[in-house]
Order: C-alpha cells, then sequence, then structure tokens
C-alpha cells in the first residue's frame, strides 16, 4: 500500500473501523499493554488514547453521527457491549446478560445495535434507546447466525449463518423469518 504507516512494528491490532466521514481510524491495541481502543487521523499524527480501562477493549465501531464508539469489553466481568461518546463522557453498559456479547454494529440512525452472542445461546441480538438516549434490555432477534450488519435504511439485516462460513442471509429487523441473501442479486430492500 501507499499509505502512511498508523501502527507501530510490534503493535497488535484488534480490529480497527474507519469513521464514516473517513477522517479517523478507530482500533483496539496493545499498545498500552492492554487492548485499549484508540483514535487515529487518518490523515497522519499519533493516535490518541480514549480508553484506560484493565480490562480490554475490542472491535471500537464509529456511530453514524460520529459521537460514539460502541466496543465490546471484559470491564464488567463478562464480554459486554459498551457506548461511549468521543467527547469523553460517561462510559454506558448497554448488555448486563453475562452471555458473551460482541461486534456490535450502528443502525443507520444511530438509535440501535446489533450484535452477536457468540456462546450458547448463539444468535442477533439487538439494543435500542429512546429519545431520551437511554438503553433498553437487549432483545433476541434471531436464535443463531453471527456478524449481523444493517442495510443502509435500517429495515434488514444481513448476517453469517455461522461463526465460520456458511450462506449469507438477511432477516427483516422487527420481525419475520430469514431468508438467503445472493450476493449483487439485487436491492436490500
Amino acid at each position: 500500500g501507499g499509505g502512511p504507516r498508523r501502527t507501530g512494528r510490534l503493535q497488535a491490532i484488534g480490529g480497527f473501523r474507519c469513521a464514516r466521514d473517513g477522517s479517523w481510524l478507530y482500533d483496539a491495541s496493545g499498545l498500552a499493554g492492554t487492548a485499549d481502543r484508540f483514535r487515529l487521523p487518518a490523515a497522519g499524527g499519533g493516535p490518541d488514547q480514549r480508553t484506560t480501562d484493565r480490562a480490554d477493549d475490542f472491535a471500537p465501531q464509529a456511530s453514524p453521527d460520529g459521537r460514539e464508539v460502541a466496543f465490546h469489553s471484559w470491564r464488567g466481568g463478562s464480554r459486554d457491549i459498551y457506548v461511549t461518546p468521543l467527547d469523553g463522557g460517561t462510559i454506558q453498559r448497554i448488555t448486563h446478560s453475562g452471555l458473551q456479547n460482541g461486534l456490535a454494529q450502528w443502525s443507520p440512525d444511530g438509535k440501535a445495535l446489533a450484535f452477536t452472542s457468540i456462546v450458547p445461546p448463539f444468535g442477533i441480538w439487538i439494543a435500542r434507546r429512546d429519545a431520551s438516549g437511554k438503553w433498553g434490555e437487549a432483545k433476541q432477534r434471531l436464535q443463531g447466525g453471527f456478524f449481523p450488519l444493517w442495510s443502509p435504511d435500517g429495515k434488514s439485516i444481513v448476517f453469517s449463518e455461522t461463526i465460520f462460513g456458511g450462506l449469507i442471509l438477511r432477516m427483516p429487523v422487527d420481525s419475520g423469518s430469514a431468508g438467503i441473501s445472493i450476493p449483487g442479486g439485487g436491492s436490500w430492500s
């Protein structure tokens, strides 16, 4: 690649994402000894450490408006989903289930998160927040399924049938069964 080097030679990266506007890279790396979240300016410059908890933080995902980041962490004793504002505000714990939740993905409107439970009961879960910003209890939308991704209009989710491959399926967000999603086979609607 012709781009600038963004990490150190001995730095372990636990996944990174690019902000929707392309201005920042968000990563979870071991630069500080544990996997903390960092933000790096895409145009160049040093890392901006966003968390310092002793527990590891993984899979940062910037919100659609770029004001928050969702991630999963062991900081509460089990792998749970958290959201934190980028301005340094309070970290909110979204799940308290004791399940191993991870890989949260924002809905296009920023009002919901879809995520995976990676131990039984496997599945796709959705947490929603109300107009005041308070997150409600996550609800299991589908038993089974991994790695959910929202459609651009927020009406459906595609996901992997199994954790290691399998079919790509699509389901309506609120109700209805999943069906096969054929790559390149039409629109998201």
